[in-house]
């Protein structure tokens, strides 16, 4: 996987998977309304796993980051 050291970069990854698993969220919605025949339960658990990854991920992202931050912080001092 690609190591990104700039914050910003880490801002706009974590951003991007947080609106992922937005949208993932949306499909779920919509799938529900308007996909007739095709399993409810599927969908609603196929939808959340995959936008939990993707949350899960960006904060995970975020979390290192800001260890990083305070495991330098603390050799500094």
């Amino acid at each position: 996987m690609i190591k990104f050291r700039s914050a910003l970069w880490k801002g706009l990854l974590a951003a991007m998977l947080l609106i992922e698993g937005v949208t993932v969220l949306a499909l779920v919605v919509y799938g529900l309304e308007h996909l007739d025949g095709f399993p409810d339960e599927l969908l609603i658990v196929a939808g959340l796993g995959y936008a939990f990854r993707s949350v899960n991920r960006a904060l995970d992202i975020l979390m290192d980051d800001l260890r990083r931050r305070q495991r330098e912080e603390k050799e500094r001092a």
